[in-house]
């Protein structure tokens, strides 16, 4: 970003989207401007901020020192315990919209069963018995 105070940016007026009204660019436009996003999902509105707090800061390398670490969160071991999670954020669901978040989810369960029916090398030498 630039040095200059915001005034001393050009003011380009809003143009007319051939994709929104007037009344979503107005919306957008108020959004942008307060920094508050009003979300409307399982039944209740519900404002977010975009300054969420992140968290402490770990300054450590996570892969070799992150045992070391108590009470961190912890990402979800495979696509399937992550495709759960994201099926409990009601709050996510809602804001990506509920037609994506059904097809995403359907498009990446489908990727998961694709991906455990396979049959490994490992375990056919190691599980098979004949």
């Amino acid at each position: 970003m630039s040095d200059l105070p915001a005034s001393k940016f050009p003011h380009t007026p809003p143009r007319q989207s051939w994709t929104f009204s007037q009344a979503v660019n107005a919306e957008i436009r108020r959004a942008a401007e307060t920094g508050i996003y009003d979300i409307r999902g399982a039944g209740a509105k519900r404002q977010l901020r975009r300054k969420a707090d992140p968290g402490k800061r770990y300054d450590i390398d996570m892969y070799t020192q992150g045992h070391t670490v108590r009470g961190a969160p912890k990402l979800p071991l495979n696509l399937l315990d992550a495709l759960r999670e994201y099926d409990k954020d009601k709050m996510l669901k809602a804001m990506m919209g509920s037609e994506f978040s059904s097809a995403y989810l359907k498009l990446k369960h489908q990727e998961w069963t694709s991906y455990v029916s396979h049959f490994s090398r490992w375990e056919h030498e190691n599980t098979v018995d004949i």
